[in-house]
């Protein structure tokens, strides 16, 4: 007998009332892209903690471990956003000028008992902080998104390019910030 054909014995069975027989389907909603139906201006933050390029890396690290993000975006002089300042580039910067290694440095700074080092290393990567401007090491050109793009474009932008933040910009000008975690948030909620 074939796979897919029924045995006499179980043709005339009706499967079972229950759960777990149903699948559930969000109403109204039939492609993936409708399932994502919500616009970026749906989900964006709307204060945005942001730098400029000419301040230094020491800001932009106190800002962020202030405010408990992870990245912002990068004003020019005019207010346009010209990048993204994220850890990761910051990490990077320490690493390349101050020889802060991740995570092998860290664990050194902690565990080596030699205090000498340890203030050599911190001193390094403290001048590297303040000597440093957040437009030597953002991440340029930023890649941005509008207010009305749908949040299944931002989504497949942030995949794609490998970014964990979008600032949104409508008319040239910064109006918010849609992140990874938005998007997250936004996709569990359906």
């Amino acid at each position: 007998m074939a796979a897919h054909q029924l045995s006499p014995e179980t043709s005339n069975l009706t499967p079972p009332t229950g759960p777990h027989w149903v699948t559930p389907t969000p109403k109204g909603r039939g492609s993936s892209d409708d399932q994502f139906g919500a616009i970026v201006r749906d989900l964006m933050t709307r204060k945005v903690v942001t730098v400029e390029v000419g301040d230094t890396l020491r800001f932009a690290a106190t800002l962020l471990s202030q405010k408990g993000i992870s990245g912002m975006p990068v004003l020019g002089k005019d207010g346009q956003v010209v990048g993204v300042l994220s850890e990761k580039d910051i990490a990077k910067a320490l690493r390349d000028k101050g020889g802060l290694s991740l995570p092998g440095s860290l664990f050194d700074l902690i565990l080596e008992p030699s205090e000498a080092r340890q203030k050599d290393l911190l001193a390094r990567c403290r001048s590297v902080l303040d000597h440093t401007l957040v437009s030597q090491v953002m991440t340029t050109p930023a890649k941005t998104i509008g207010p009305n793009a749908p949040s299944l474009e931002a989504a497949k932008l942030m995949l794609n390019e490998r970014i964990n933040r979008l600032p949104v910009v409508e008319h040239g000008k910064l109006v918010g910030i849609v992140t990874r975690k938005d998007v997250l948030a936004m996709s569990y909620s359906i």
